[in-house]
Order: C-alpha cells, then sequence, then structure tokens
C-alpha cells in the first residue's frame, strides 16, 4: 500500500464532513466532529501546519473509513 497523503486540517475536515460528521464544538485550535454511533473526533487546527501521517491514520482509524476511501478522494 503507498504511503499516506498528508493533508491539512481543512482538507480532512471537509473530508469528514463529506462523509457524515458533523461540528459540535471547536474549542481553541481543537474541533470536535462527531457522527451518530461513532466516537468524537479532535481535529488540531493549526494555521500552515499539515497534519501528519500516523494523526491522520489514528483519525481515520477511530472515524471507520477505510484508507482506499481516502487516498482516493483526498
Amino acid at each position: 500500500m503507498p504511503k499516506l497523503k498528508i493533508t491539512t486540517a481543512r482538507k480532512l475536515t471537509r473530508f469528514l464532513k463529506k462523509h457524515g460528521f458533523v461540528e459540535q464544538r471547536q474549542t481553541g485550535s481543537h474541533l470536535i466532529l462527531v457522527k451518530k454511533n461513532h466516537e468524537n473526533l479532535v481535529i488540531p487546527l493549526h494555521q500552515g501546519k499539515d497534519l501528519g501521517r500516523g494523526l491522520i491514520f489514528q483519525i481515520l482509524k477511530k472515524a471507520q473509513i477505510d484508507l482506499k476511501l481516502y487516498q482516493k478522494e483526498i
């Protein structure tokens, strides 16, 4: 499997919203997304910085989203 694509928090948030997650609240630089029957997702919103591969992997795993779907759509 190819390396996980690195992206910004804004693009990842847009992708997750497209797949049913909605904003619950934002505390400082952290956005909380929720979806029924899923754990809350915390997305760090740090301007001008990309999210690391490990963090993206953990967020997608928690969101129960297939990595192939993410690779295809981002």
